[in-house]
């Protein structure tokens, strides 16, 4: 996870933060929730600083 996500920046910030536009950073962070199996990306923030994420914040 971006540790620009982990802040609680949104797409369009983390997007102007390193220069791509935000559709792709969008993208990208749909990817990470995948593949870290969290829903969204207060869960994914949750995973990322090692704090237990809540279950209705893991997709079904």
């Amino acid at each position: 996870m971006s540790p620009l996500s982990a802040d609680g920046l949104s797409n369009d910030r983390t997007g102007h933060r390193l220069n791509p536009n935000s559709a792709t950073v969008k993208d990208h962070v749909a990817s990470m929730h995948l593949k870290c199996g969290v829903g969204n990306r207060v869960a994914a923030a949750l995973l990322f600083r090692g704090i237990p994420v809540p279950r209705e914040s893991q997709p079904v």
